[in-house]
């Protein structure tokens, strides 16, 4: 049994050495970007979190968050994505009810302490066992998202390593918040079906897309503008 090729896979199958993502810091091809989110998807096995599982991803426009993104998937591990506006009191009412195991942030953004806020809201959550920092300083308590993708593997995972895992056709694979603005936010779930329609070729041919065309995140990736064309049209 084999895990499906999905959009990152055919790519850094046909074009290997094509740039697949930029941001103000770093460059990637679209076989390094799979390598990296082999190599993170590995990590999230190995430190137990099992099929299904819910991991909040509250990151910014960065390579990182498609590298996540992408490894949440081979996991097999449901991604609940939130702004980067969110706070303590929204987190803690959507981790009573998602039950998240694990936190993807930065350290620090624009002034705010993303870290500390983490440190804060797992005091309460003991089931929040895991959280991951993208960032150049790393604080006790954390793991490095840079560091784990940044090991080379040993070897290349075989074509069977996330076939048990892999978030399949009806698979709950992500979960976002609505803008919560009249109250607390609410949660919505997506299948990876669902998620391969918005992608899928009809969109693709409706704006005439080609392996030559270059999407710019100039919205937030989660809850703005920036978040169908860059992680559907773009990567299909």
């Amino acid at each position: 049994m084999t895990e499906p090729l999905d959009d990152l896979d055919m790519n850094a199958r046909d074009y290997p050495n094509k740039e697949a993502l930029v941001d103000s810091k770093n460059r990637l091809t679209f076989l390094q970007a799979k390598q990296k989110a082999e190599r993170l998807a590995l990590e999230f096995i190995e430190l137990g979190l099992n099929k299904g599982q819910v991991v909040v991803v509250q990151l910014p426009n960065i390579i990182e968050y498609f590298i996540v993104r992408w490894a949440l998937q081979r996991a097999g591990l449901v991604g609940l994505y939130m702004g980067m506006n969110i706070r303590h009191q929204e987190i803690e009412f959507v981790l009573n009810k998602a039950k998240a195991m694990g936190m993807v942030i930065v350290a620090e953004s624009r002034g705010f302490d993303y870290f500390e806020m983490s440190q804060e809201i797992k005091a309460k959550f003991p089931q929040l066992k895991h959280i991951f920092v993208v960032g150049d300083t790393i604080r006790d308590g954390a793991m490095s998202i840079r560091e784990i993708i940044g090991r080379p593997l040993i070897k290349e995972p075989a074509d069977n390593t996330f076939a048990e895992t892999w978030v399949k056709a009806g698979d709950l694979s992500e979960i976002r918040m609505t803008s919560g603005t009249t109250g607390f936010p609410k949660l919505v779930n997506f299948t990876s079906y669902f998620r391969k329609l918005i992608r899928g070729g009809e969109l693709s041919n409706r704006f005439n897309v080609t392996n030559k065309d270059i999407f710019a995140a100039l919205a937030p990736l989660t809850g703005g503008g920036s978040g169908p064309p860059c992680k559907g049209l773009a990567q299909s």
